[in-house]
C-alpha cells in the first residue's frame, strides 16, 4: 500500500535528502559511463563500434553492476542472509534504497558514499587523457571545393531543375 506510513517511498524526501540523492545518482553516472567509455575505446581496436553496441554494453555493465554483488553474496552466505554490504555500492537501486529509505548505519552509509566519490573521481580521471587528448587532435580542414561549393549553393543561385530520371516525368510535362 503506497499510503502506509512505513512505505520509505510515501513521504517526500527533505531537500537535503534530494540534495544528496542527486549527488549520489550523478556520481553513479560518472562511474557507469566513466566505464563504459573506457570499455568502448578498447572495443573499437577491435570491432566497429555503433550506437546499438554502445547502448548494449552500457545496459550490460548496469545489469552486471546490479547482479554481481547479488550473486555473490547469495552463493557466499546462502539466501537467508540478504542484508546490505559494502560489496552492493555498485548495485544501484539497492544502494539508493538503503541510503534514503532505511534507517541504517550511518558511518557505514556515509563511508558508501565516499566509496562512490572516490570511484567516479578515479574513473574521471582514467577518461581525463584521453578526453583531453580527442580534443587536441587536429582535425582536418573542410577541402576548398566544398568550402566552394557551398558558397555557390548559398549565394542566392536558383536551384537546378529536377533530371528526368523516366519517360513518364516528359508525359507529366506535356499533360500541364
Amino acid at each position: 500500500n503506497l499510503s502506509d506510513q512505513n512505505n520509505p517511498f510515501a513521504a517526500t524526501l527533505e531537500l537535503a535528502k534530494q540534495i544528496e540523492l542527486a549527488w549520489v545518482l550523478w556520481l553513479y553516472l560518472v562511474i557507469f559511463l566513466g566505464i563504459n567509455r573506457l570499455f568502448i575505446t578498447r572495443l573499437h581496436h577491435v570491432a566497429a563500434v555503433n550506437v546499438f553496441l554502445g547502448f548494449l554494453t552500457t545496459l550490460l555493465l548496469f545489469l552486471a553492476g546490479i547482479a554481481a554483488p547479488v550473486l555473490v553474496q547469495f552463493f557466499a552466505t546462502g539466501a537467508g542472509s540478504m542484508a546490505y554490504t559494502q560489496l552492493h555500492v555498485s548495485n544501484l537501486p539497492y544502494t539508493c534504497v538503503e541510503l534514503f529509505a532505511s534507517s541504517r548505519n550511518e558511518a557505514a552509509l556515509f563511508q558508501v558514499k565516499w566509496m562512490l566519490a572516490a570511484a567516479a573521481a578515479a574513473v574521471w580521471l582514467l577518461n581525463a587523457r584521453g578526453i583531453w587528448l580527442s580534443l587536441l587532435y587536429d582535425r582536418a580542414a573542410t577541402p576548398t571545393r566544398v568550402v566552394a561549393d557551398d558558397v555557390s549553393r548559398s549565394a542566392g543561385h536558383e536551384p537546378r531543375e529536377p533530371e528526368k530520371r523516366n519517360p513518364w516525368d516528359e508525359q507529366d510535362e506535356r499533360a500541364q
